[in-house]
């Protein structure tokens, strides 16, 4: 071997599935980069993974879609009729971002259904969210609420850890556009174990979100070869093919089998070959409950049963699963993150303007009497 051999850049092929993971999956390694690298994770396995998406959906909308109202100490609700302060307060609220006609218009929500939506999503997926109090600074009352994207924000932190403010778009020295802790408001799915800032659910459910995009890419590639998986063509034991018809053969079923219409050609072979395949199949590796486990469990992590997503689920008789989920998601899922999110809504917006009013959100009640009415209703004309 000579000198240059040593220092010649090696070939290597990319197979498996580790170099599938590195290559194509979603990077486990980016979770100890940085919150920012994390986030961006988080809202990556947001966009590629049916179940994340389909739970964080139903949590958001259906918060979003709760009616909400704002009452003085009294009680009364605010309305066109209450004091100039207090429609005020409203109208941000209704409003938080209104673009003057020929201004750049920014991405942040322009309504509170859509501002109250992308902040309970990133709370679940990322484990914050921000909104950004334009005209606070200095002492003042803001004039709009603007949105900003968890994965742009770091905290600023003194010699001591203690937070001075928060830093948008940080460079690689962490330089970027400063803001002061009265500007921007964190809401935060979960308090943190330490420092400011905390991980969303994605973080715990990242590994089942990957197998779950693994089978379903296994399946796919099957079925792109039309339903071939990959192996090894031999004779039978103790037989062998003569070199020339062996060479022969192998170009053949090279021209046959990678072409892309090869499930629709037929082989005629003049002896008997055996297949070892190389690949397990869908069944070899259970993969339908494969699946089935990993829905299952981010369902259970993110507190969403699979009825409330349109998912059917077998039931006994009399029973009345849509209800029975319904409420376990309220009081699982929805109640939890809807709490947190009205009372940093209270504390640091609301109250700002020291006008004495509450937030008030119209959380159904779930009334068990009635269910039970209506399953003795049903049972008096079911046949034992």
């Amino acid at each position: 071997m000579v000198l240059e051999d040593l220092f010649a850049p090696r070939q290597k092929a990319e197979t498996g599935v580790g170099a599938s993971m590195i290559r194509h999956g979603i990077p486990l390694t980016n979770l100890n980069d940085s919150p920012q690298k994390r986030a961006q994770t988080a809202l990556a396995a947001y966009r590629a993974n049916i179940h994340i998406r389909g739970s964080e959906r139903t949590i958001a909308n259906q918060i979003a879609d709760v009616p909400w109202w704002l009452q003085d100490a009294e009680g009364a609700r605010v309305t066109d009729e209450s004091p100039e302060e207090m429609r005020g307060i409203k109208a941000l609220l209704e409003r938080p971002y209104r673009p003057d006609p020929g201004d750049p218009v920014t991405a942040s929500p322009q309504t509170f259904t859509g501002l109250s939506q992308i902040t309970i999503r990133h709370m679940g997926l990322v484990g914050y969210g921000f909104w950004y109090l334009v005209g606070v600074e200095g002492f003042g009352l803001p004039i709009e609420i603007l949105y900003i994207n968890p994965a742009r924000m770091v905290p600023s932190l003194d010699k001591a850890g203690n937070l001075l403010g928060w830093v948008l778009d940080p460079d690689a020295t962490g330089k970027g556009t400063p803001f002061t802790t009265d500007e921007i408001v964190p809401f935060y799915l979960e308090e943190p174990d330490m420092g400011f800032l905390t991980d969303g659910l994605v973080h715990t459910a990242l590994a089942k979100a990957e197998l779950g995009r693994m089978a379903d890419q296994h399946i796919a590639s099957i079925l792109a070869t039309g339903g071939r998986i990959p192996g090894i063509f031999h004779p039978p034991s103790g037989e062998s093919i003569p070199e020339e018809a062996y060479q022969g053969l192998v170009r053949d079923m090279r021209t046959i089998l990678e072409d892309p219409n090869a499930a629709k050609r037929t082989m005629v072979l003049k002896g008997p070959l055996e297949f070892t395949p190389t690949s397990m199949s869908p069944s070899d590796i259970n993969i339908l409950e494969m699946q089935a486990m990993s829905r299952d469990d981010i369902a259970g992590l993110w507190g969403v049963p699979i009825s409330q997503r349109g998912y059917q689920r077998p039931v006994g008789i009399g029973e009345l699963s849509e209800d029975k989920d319904a409420q376990m998601m309220w009081n699982n899922a929805i109640a939890p993150r809807l709490g947190g999110f009205a009372e940093t809504l209270q504390r640091r917006v609301i109250d700002l303007f020291e006008s004495g009013l509450d937030v008030v959100f119209d959380i159904p009640e779930f009334d068990d009497k009635a269910t039970l009415f209506d399953m003795a209703q049903k049972a008096a004309t079911v046949p034992m």
